[in-house]
C-alpha cells in the first residue's frame, strides 16, 4: 500500500516494504499494521506531521517508523527512523520537516 501526504509543498508517500533495510534486522519481519493518516496522495498543513496507525494484536512486537525522500528509502533518505512501543499507534516527529515530497512506512518486528 502507498500514501501521500503534503505539507503545503511536503508531499509524503506511504510504503509498505521492509524497514531498515538488508542485513539491519535478523528476526523475522511481521505484516505491518494499517497506516491510518496521513493518507495517500493528501496534501497537510500540520508540520510536523502526525502519523497514525491500526494497533497490531501482539504484546511481543515493536513498531518501526521511517520517513525518507526516497521511494526506496536508499541509504542517506531516511530522515526519521523511531521506534515505537504499543500501545502507542501515533508518532508525531519533535521538529518540522523541511518542505518537499517524503515516503512514509512502518512495519512491526518481535521485541527481542
Amino acid at each position: 500500500m502507498t500514501k501521500n501526504i503534503l505539507f503545503s509543498t511536503l508531499f509524503i508517500v506511504l510504503l509498505f516494504i521492509g524497514c531498515g533495510g538488508e542485513g539491519t534486522w535478523d528476526g523475522p519481519v511481521l505484516v505491518p499494521p494499517l497506516l491510518v493518516a496521513p493518507e495517500d496522495g493528501s496534501t497537510i498543513t500540520q508540520n510536523p506531521p502526525t502519523f497514525i496507525w491500526q494497533s497490531v494484536e501482539n504484546s511481543e512486537i515493536i513498531y518501526i517508523l521511517e520517513v525518507a525522500t526516497d521511494e526506496q528509502f536508499n541509504d542517506g533518505s531516511i530522515v526519521i527512523s523511531a521506534t515505537i512501543l504499543p500501545p502507542d499507534t501515533i508518532y508525531s516527529p519533535h521538529n518540522p520537516l523541511p518542505s518537499g515530497e517524503y515516503f512514509w512506512h512502518m512495519c512491526i518486528m518481535e521485541n527481542c
